[in-house]
């Protein structure tokens, strides 16, 4: 039989302890990662969970003032507004709807540039140069390249950076002008609700269906102005066949288009979400319903 000394005993025993605390540490370092991977999950998921019932719920609202807006027009009620704002009430859901005629709205690939260069400025913030040189980068990129030699080519005089290469062609959604030299995404967050891309566009806008944002850009970048002609066509007896004095009529179209931007909020799990949908109430949809929609955009929180 063979006999241990205490000291090798207490060193056998203290190798023994250290295995075992390691042990232990593996295991709550993963009972750690474990459970943070389910908290992570169940964040996941209720996030996920958000963004179905806010979609649900601003798509039907959506649906629902299309609705409105098509029996108003059956039943010819000349004072129903073409921009307007409706509230529903869906499941447990507030949802409030905005719809935008996009004859109010500013096309990015046929304003004129003087048009976008106010755009940048008063509205995106641009330095007044600044705003000029990106409103020609944008005619630039955006017409298409002739190669007849008997055609007279437009030059911007726009300087590309080495190795870049515009489309020479029309911008397909709004995020391509971040495509574009001098964009960025600061000043496509402020001018994205005053802007537009559409299969049927024009070069001035309606000011009796504009938003603020875009009446700001006409008037040189003045946002009490522009709220103020905005709360002055609400009025009643107000001409909307006149644009007041202080809007330059050089940007200023009489159109009617039946193309709407549908903007749907609604507020779940303590966030308010947006849903924006891009409308054609003169076509039929694949679902049988009389309008269509040519732009869904993911819904993003406010």
């Amino acid at each position: 039989m063979i006999s241990r000394c205490p000291r090798e005993m207490q060193r056998q025993r203290g190798v023994t302890l250290a295995v075992m605390l390691w042990f232990l540490a593996a295991l709550a370092l993963l009972a750690a990662g474990i459970s943070y991977q389910a908290r992570v999950d169940i964040k996941l998921a209720q996030l996920q969970r958000e963004r179905a019932e806010s979609i649900a719920a601003a798509d039907g609202a959506i649906q629902m003032a299309l609705l409105e807006r098509q029996l108003a027009q059956q039943q010819m009620l000349e004072d129903q507004p073409r921009n307007f704002t409706a509230t529903y009430r869906l499941g447990s859901h507030n949802v409030e709807v905005m719809a935008t005629p996009l004859d109010g709205l500013i096309s990015v690939n046929v304003a004129p540039p003087e048009l976008l260069a106010l755009l940048f400025a008063g509205v995106g913030g641009m330095a007044p140069e600044a705003a000029n040189l990106l409103a020609q980068s944008v005619v630039e990129w955006r017409t298409p390249r002739t190669y007849n030699p008997g055609a007279i080519q437009a030059n911007t005089g726009v300087v590309w950076p080495s190795g870049y290469q515009p489309r020479y062609g029309r911008l397909r959604i709004l995020e391509d002008l971040l495509l574009i030299p001098g964009m960025n995404r600061a000043v496509m967050d402020r001018i994205r609700d005053a802007v537009y891309v559409a299969p049927q566009e024009a070069t001035g806008v309606n000011w009796s269906t504009a938003p603020a944002s875009v009446l700001q850009a006409i008037v040189g970048g003045d946002a009490a102005l522009a709220q103020q002609i905005v709360q002055s066509r609400g009025e009643q007896g107000a001409d909307l066949g006149l644009p007041p004095a202080d809007l330059s009529g050089e940007f200023l179209l009489a159109t009617s288009s039946t193309l709407y931007r549908m903007d749907a909020v609604v507020r779940v799990g303590g966030k308010k979400y947006l849903r924006r949908r891009w409308a054609d109430t003169s076509a039929s949809g694949q679902d049988g319903l009389p309008w269509s929609f040519f732009r869904s955009e993911p819904v993003r929180v406010l």
